[in-house]
């Protein structure tokens, strides 16, 4: 989104009654993302603030003050937030400025200290170059079993970091995948009406050419270059022809039927009446797709903002599927690059 409609759905907010009656902060933050399909974590602000200083949470990552609002002065959702309180930024419009509170404010060289005294500031991650990086490393973790030519060996951080210097994004790689409950239900759909139904060899390879259009018009909207050009680089990678093969093996097919039990688990709820689910309300969710190396090692990690989690190993044209899908689906993804042998299991 750009500024103005930035702006728009905080005012939006702000104008809602429930959200007028509160001096909370976090309750008027988690309002004003929830609009924009963003998630914050649960729990207390004190419990917020420390989840977000993981740098790991939902496309969330950690910025400088002025690289959070210059964040929300390009459409960005971005924040500040102490032990005790956050504060949304708006993005800085002369013509239409939103009104500021304790709660919502854009930020100038000419702020108080005070008003920002101990905040820490985060951007949520959408692969824009404004703010927060396309392709980060994968942080290090002193307590991964890291492999190296073959031998598990706790390297340092200035190791590892160099070890990924060595390797191209294009091999191995983590994208994660952000979505609200109507695009993951759009992702499910799809696969639903188009993976199970019995049909020929043509129409299957009709579905993943028609999936693998819809993916490449998605990159080429992309307002951001360096991010067509990894998310472009990485689709370039599908090997149509294997990918419409696989969809004839019962792997592929029970990992597909899986994935989408998965979503229909996390993103959904018990209605009133038996028998009947209901969408999540406030919930959003990540699917990160691991790529180990060029020719096996995937993963799938799928997880919603209220704590809900699932990994599968997944084979390659499990992963070629998803992978456009989500392209196609999601409104945001964050690309990490990793070292060999990374694994979600060590969570």
């Amino acid at each position: 989104m750009n500024k103005k409609q930035y702006n728009n759905v905080i005012e939006h907010t702000l104008n809602d009654n429930h959200v007028s009656q509160t001096e909370d902060s976090l309750e008027i933050a988690r309002a004003i993302f929830n609009n924009m399909g963003v998630a914050l974590p649960q729990g207390n602000i004190k419990n917020v603030y420390e989840i977000l200083k993981s740098d790991d949470y939902m496309g969330w990552k950690s910025c400088t003050m002025q690289e959070a609002q210059e964040a929300a002065d390009n459409g960005i959702a971005a924040i500040g937030i102490s032990k005790d309180r956050i504060v949304v930024l708006a993005a800085k419009d002369e013509e239409e400025p939103v009104a500021e509170t304790v709660s919502v404010m854009s930020l100038s060289k000419d702020i108080s200290v005070n008003t920002v005294d101990g905040m820490s500031y985060y951007a949520y991650s959408n692969g824009t170059t404004t703010g927060v990086k396309s392709i980060f490393n994968k942080p290090y973790d002193p307590n991964y079993p890291y492999t190296l030519n073959g031998i598990h060996n706790n390297i340092n951080e200035e190791q590892y970091y160099k070890l990924l210097d060595s390797y191209s994004y294009e091999l191995r790689n983590d994208i994660q995948f952000y979505f609200t409950f109507e695009e993951i239900d759009s992702l499910k759909a799809y696969l639903e009406s188009k993976m199970y139904k019995s049909s020929t060899k043509r129409m299957r390879e009709q579905v993943v050419n028609d999936i693998y259009s819809l993916a490449s018009e998605v990159i080429s909207f992309l307002p951001d270059i360096l991010r067509q050009e990894w998310l472009g680089k990485i689709l370039d990678t599908v090997n149509i022809g294997s990918t419409i093969s696989s969809l004839n093996s019962r792997t592929v097919k029970d990992s597909l039927y899986n994935i989408i039990s998965c979503i229909a688990e996390f993103s959904r709820t018990d209605g009133e009446d038996e028998g009947v689910t209901v969408p999540k309300s406030n919930v959003v969710y990540r699917i990160s797709l691991l790529k180990q190396s060029p020719v096996e090692g995937r993963e799938i990690k799928i997880e919603s903002s209220d704590g809900l989690k699932d990994i599968y190993t997944i084979e390659n044209g499990t992963y070629d599927v998803i992978l456009m899908t989500a392209i196609a689906n999601a409104h945001s993804q964050t690309l990490y690059k990793i070292a060999p042998d990374w694994s979600y299991y060590w969570e």
